[in-house]
């Protein structure tokens, strides 16, 4: 469907808010399938309430509390109820998502190990 990073890896959902400050839109979803360098997450049909069209290629900016990350649109894709949209996150933003991602990986680590021991 898209292409991703080859270390595509499987977090558990992360909530994401997406802004496209040109367009004067924003929308909510979940990740999918997260890599180093961009993401698919899924949105309900029913929070867009636009032409996605119009944000393909357009600078836009991630929210996952409490980091903002710039990104680009560069497809989507409807399936049943759900749209799966494609972002790349910029090469100034790409250390930041890194982060993030280890952090959030961490965690789900951690919360597991103590679960095991309990």
């Amino acid at each position: 469907m898209f292409m991703l990073d080859a270390r595509t890896k499987e977090y558990g959902p992360l909530s994401v808010n997406i802004t496209c400050s040109e367009e004067k839109i924003s929308f909510w979803g979940l990740t999918k399938k997260v890599s180093f360098s961009d993401f698919c997450m899924e949105v309900p049909t029913t929070r867009v309430k636009f032409s996605l069209l119009s944000c393909l290629n357009k600078e836009i900016t991630i929210k996952m509390d409490p980091v903002n990350i710039q990104g680009i649109i560069t497809g989507y894709t409807i399936e049943g109820d759900f749209y799966i949209i494609a972002i790349e996150i910029l090469k100034a933003s790409r250390s930041t998502w890194k982060s993030l991602l280890v952090e959030k990986n961490l965690c789900s680590l951690g919360s597991q190990v103590s679960h095991a021991s309990s």
